[in-house]
């Protein structure tokens, strides 16, 4: 103890001791048992005074807490840093540490797994099309993992090579949709067909219906990118109606070829179902002519009679209707000939005096029926009576005086002589066409 009344005592380690003072005079005396905190730390820690690591002797010796510089640990800093202790590897992955360096590294991930990011630090399954990995393709393919690699493949409906990927439009190729009645619509990896010309009364698809009697014929206008001569020209289009018209197309015929024009339109004559109009054809051809490298393509009604291709004879007249042409006779559309021909009961009567007789005599005929033929029938039925009252006997007694002289009997025997031609008629009709028929199309 100095002079000043101060205690000085050094601890020499942690092991605990218990510290006593004990004071005293000639007249009194006094114990004291202090509190003692003990700094140990090593390595150039830092005493922490507010934190005790170790308490001994019911609190009256404790060891302060250490704060340590980096490289060193443990509660008085005399271990030092081992940043593999808590084996921050991925399981049986080697961790390796510089002296007093709370620094790591990690040997390679084992097989079959790979790393993401540090090495060895955390490993997963060698699939680089699942997370973590960040997804390698584009957002519309599909990946596919190979060991330490992977593929990209677009998926239906777009094309690229995986990494770019670009959606096919299907409705480029004709083929898509069943046939003109659908309308192609492009969407995202796929395409849809919708019905185009369907109305509210149809109810049997997209107004597959079966086929009218008869046919339209129609011209068509042609000229292709590519030279098509000839028949070639006519294979093509004959190939295009019939894939998307099917069976609403007939057949086809070229009319006219132009080989030292090759460039010009081609003139096509085309027969079809009564119930396909001509612009709607003309709407198919239009939609389809940048597949098949169609520059012009016009469809409309043919005119037999002006291009000379009715096969009326005169005195019948051609008369144009819409995909056809009638032969007219008198004002009548002639059904089954086409020229002004009847033929009735193997007679033959030509020619516009004859038929116009045989249709100034048909009131004469009619009177001469409804004159003559019903007044001749009650006579007959009179007749008929009168000998069925005739034929009848009567049995009576005595004397019957006769009623009539034998020559009014004689009057009455026979009421009428059926060998008598003038009480002979003969009914017959005569043939009439008759106006307001249906045109017919053109010849079947």
């Amino acid at each position: 103890m100095k002079g000043d009344g101060v205690l000085v005592w050094k601890a020499l380690s942690v092991q605990p001791v218990r510290l006593s003072v004990l004071v005293s005079d000639h007249m009194s005396s006094s114990l004291l048992v202090p509190v003692l905190q003990v700094c140990a730390c090593l390595n150039g820690g830092t005493c922490q005074y507010s934190s005790v690591t170790q308490n001994h002797l019911q609190g009256k010796f404790q060891v302060v807490g250490c704060l340590c510089p980096r490289g060193f640990s443990g509660p008085l800093c005399g271990n030092s840093t081992d940043a593999c202790r808590g084996e921050p590897c991925f399981p049986g992955v080697d961790c390796s540490s510089a002296p007093h360096s709370d620094s790591f590294s990690c040997a390679a991930c084992p097989q079959p797994t790979v790393s993401s990011g540090v090495p060895g630090y955390k490993c997963f399954e060698n699939d680089f099309c699942l997370p973590p990995f960040p997804f390698p393709c584009h957002s519309m393919a599909e990946c596919s993992s190979t060991g330490y690699n992977y593929t990209c493949a677009c998926k239906p409906g777009f094309t690229g090579n995986g990494q770019e990927c670009t959606d096919i439009n299907e409705c480029l190729d004709p083929a898509t949709c069943p046939n003109a009645k659908f309308e192609c619509v492009n969407t995202a990896g796929s395409v849809r067909c919708s019905c185009r010309y369907r109305t509210s009364d149809q109810r049997d698809g997209c107004g597959d219906s079966a086929n009218p009697t008869g046919w339209n014929v129609f011209n068509v206008s042609m000229s292709w990118g590519k030279r098509q001569v000839g028949q070639e020209g006519l294979t093509q289009l004959e190939r295009i109606l019939s894939m998307g018209f099917q069976n609403k197309f007939y057949n086809a015929s070229m009319k006219q070829y132009r080989p030292t024009a090759p460039s010009g339109p081609n003139e096509y004559r085309i027969n079809m179902s009564s119930d396909t109009p001509h612009w709607y054809v003309q709407d198919y051809l239009s939609r389809v002519g940048a597949y098949y490298d169609i520059t012009l393509a016009d469809v409309g009604d043919l005119d037999e009679c002006k291009a000379n291709e009715a096969e009326c004879v005169p005195p019948a007249v051609c008369s144009n209707t819409y995909g056809g042409y009638r032969c007219v006779c008198n004002g009548t559309d002639m059904e089954e000939a086409q020229s002004c021909v009847l033929e009735r009961d193997n007679v033959n009567r030509t020619g516009t005096a004859e038929a116009v007789s045989m249709e100034e005599q048909k009131p004469l005929i009619l009177g001469l029926v409804l004159g003559i033929g019903i007044p001749l029938l009650m006579l007959l039925l009179l007749a008929a009576l009168a000998c069925f009252c005739c034929s009848r006997k009567k049995t009576v007694s005595g004397d019957i005086p006769r009623l009539l002289p034998d020559y009014r009997q004689d009057q009455f025997s026979v009421p009428f002589d059926y060998s008598n031609p003038a009480l002979h008629y003969t009914t017959h009709c005569s043939p009439r066409v008759l106006d307001g028929i249906t045109t017919h199309r053109g010849r079947r």
